[in-house]
């Protein structure tokens, strides 16, 4: 009877932590972002907006620097490490946007600074 309460609470409770760690990205406004950053500051978010700079430098260390804009505000996204496969699949993509002048998502989390 121990060993049936013991898999039955697993069974309840595992899935509530996993969905608490594993959590969607809150969606939220580049200006809404830019307003009030402090509501946002280390969380996992996702923006859209139109790119208005998209580059990436680097050989085996790459870093990737993007800037969106939405409702006339700005806000600078960067991904970097050695994944350059990834960055520059995504440099390519967010281009296409940009020449199509169609938005982007992304999505990551809000660090100290902006």
């Amino acid at each position: 009877m121990k060993h049936i309460l013991i898999v039955i609470i697993c069974i309840f409770f595992l899935p509530t932590l996993v969905g608490c760690i594993y959590r969607p990205p809150l969606k939220v406004s580049i200006s809404n972002l830019i307003d009030t950053p402090s509501l946002y500051k280390n969380k996992k978010v996702e923006i859209s907006g139109y790119v208005v700079r998209n580059e990436y430098y680097g050989e085996k260390f790459v870093t990737w620097q993007l800037i969106m804009e939405e409702n006339g505000k700005r806000i600078y996204c960067y991904e970097d490490g050695y994944n350059r496969d990834v960055i520059t699949k995504c440099v390519s993509l967010a281009e296409e946007a940009k020449k199509n002048n169609e938005k982007i998502i992304v999505t990551g989390r809000l660090r100290e600074g902006g």
